[in-house]
């Protein structure tokens, strides 16, 4: 099943696969955020916008670097 959706993938021109891992990443995102909106109604636009920053990326960069986007109040996406 892998190797047939690879294949089907690699039949898409460069452009199309870049707009379906766009299309994917939107997705995913849309589903943490609801995720965590389910679990906290009543969180702010900029906790959510932290609380994503976090599910995505906590175990990917150091503290330190986690630390500095959380309080610099970058725009995560």
């Amino acid at each position: 099943m892998e190797e047939k959706f690879r294949m089907l993938l690699m039949q898409k021109s460069n452009y199309e696969r870049l707009m379906i891992g766009f299309s994917m990443l939107s997705s995913g995102k849309k589903f943490v955020e609801e995720s965590i909106i389910w679990k906290n109604p009543d969180i702010t636009p900029k906790e959510l916008k932290n609380q994503v920053f976090l599910r995505f990326y906590k175990h990917d960069l150091s503290e330190k670097l986690i630390n500095q986007v959380l309080r610099d109040d970058v725009d995560h996406f």
